[in-house]
C-alpha cells in the first residue's frame, strides 16, 4: 500500500509485567474471573510482552514501510511533543483542540511503580526477556 505508515507502541515490558499482574490481582480481589491477558505470576507474565516484541525486533532495523516507534513512558511525560511528533510523521497538521481527548488520556500513573510493586522483578525474568529489554533501549 504506498503511503503506508506504521506507529509502534513500546511500553517498559517490566511495567507491562506489573499491569498484568496488578490487573490480575484487582480482578480476583473483587471476585471477578481475570481475563485471559492478566496473569499472577512474572514468569507467566512476561509471554504477552514477548511475544510482541518477538514480532517487532527482527523488523526494527528495515521495517517494511516508514515506521516511528513511539514509547509510552514518552507519551506520559510529554503527551502534546508526541502528538506533534506524531502528526509531523504522518503529515498532518497539529492541531491541540483536535488532540484534547489523545492528551487528556496519557497520565503517568503506573508509568514506574513496577519497581515498587514488585521490587525484585528483573531477577524473575528470562535472558531473553532482559536482552529483549536492552534492544530496546530499557536496560
Amino acid at each position: 500500500f504506498p503511503g503506508t505508515r506504521f506507529l509502534l507502541t513500546l511500553r517498559d515490558g517490566r511495567a507491562v509485567i506489573a499491569s498484568q499482574i496488578r490487573q490480575h490481582q484487582i480482578a480476583i480481589e473483587n471476585g471477578v474471573a481475570p481475563d485471559n491477558w492478566m496473569k499472577p505470576t512474572v514468569q507467566e507474565a512476561e509471554f504477552l510482552w514477548l511475544r510482541s516484541v518477538r514480532k517487532w525486533l527482527p523488523l526494527r532495523d528495515d521495517p517494511p514501510a516508514p515506521c516511528l516507534e513511539v514509547r509510552y513512558e514518552q507519551a506520559t511525560k510529554a503527551p502534546e511533543a508526541l502528538a506533534k511528533e506524531v502528526c509531523n510523521f504522518v503529515g498532518m497538521d497539529y492541531q491541540q483542540e483536535e488532540f484534547q481527548e489523545f492528551l487528556n488520556g496519557y497520565q503517568t500513573i503506573h508509568a514506574d511503580t513496577w519497581r515498587e510493586e514488585i521490587p525484585d522483578l528483573e531477577a524473575q525474568v528470562s535472558d531473553e526477556f532482559r536482552d529483549a529489554l536492552e534492544q530496546l533501549g530499557y536496560a
